[in-house]
């Protein structure tokens, strides 16, 4: 298992990731409701894109802007399903783990940075989906990418961060999604922000390197 400093915030200079303490992380369930089934389903019949770190695909991204004022609007109905922006499907190489947190819904929240230094990566949010009903497609694939997370870090639950020594180089795939409640570029330290608010969600693959 990788090495890590345990860190709680309340000695942590920085909130990197404001979120409320999950009621209960003994279950591993999606607990939200804001677009919950995008968040916990796979993108069906499309190819894999595949790239070789993280400035490489956020360069295909559409900017922010765009998708904030996109005419239909993102709805944060639990039933809205992907606009067709989304539609894609991206594996990254190589990339490096700065910081996991376990988000209320009971996602995971990976911090990816592109290079080891983080004075020099740009950075990027996964998340490793809290699960949907097992009836659905996408529960066997979100369930074994859990358990891999789980077993790399531990039950990482409430309020505690897990920053590594080393950054953690992984190789990961998964479903796009625009968060439209994301503030880039305005959560946690200068030195670690992300700079929008697109992410891989969910992870469905994982890879420790």
């Amino acid at each position: 298992m990788q090495k890590i400093i345990l860190v709680t915030l309340v000695l942590l200079p920085f909130f990197l990731f404001a979120q409320k303490t999950p009621k209960k992380c003994t279950i591993d369930d999606f607990t939200g409701t804001n677009r919950k089934m995008s968040k916990t389903t796979i993108v069906a019949s499309k190819s894999m894109e595949t790239f070789a770190d993280l400035p490489a695909f956020i360069s295909t991204l559409p900017d922010d802007k765009s998708m904030t004022t996109r005419k239909p609007p993102i709805s944060n109905n639990p039933y809205f399903l992907r606009v067709a922006e989304e539609e894609r499907n991206i594996k990254i190489k190589e990339a490096y783990i700065f910081a996991i947190t376990r988000q209320a819904d009971n996602d995971f929240l990976l911090l990816l940075g592109s290079e080891q230094d983080y004075r020099k990566a740009v950075f990027f949010n996964v998340e490793v989906s809290g699960l949907p009903e097992s009836s659905r497609d996408s529960y066997a694939t979100l369930n074994m990418v859990r358990t891999k997370v789980k077993n790399q870090f531990g039950n990482v639950c409430g309020k505690t961060l897990l920053l590594m020594d080393n950054p953690v180089t992984v190789s990961v795939a998964g479903s796009l999604f625009f968060d439209i409640e994301g503030k880039p570029g305005k959560t946690g330290p200068k030195k670690l922000r992300t700079t929008t608010a697109w992410e891989i969600h969910p992870v469905t693959e994982i890879i420790f390197k």
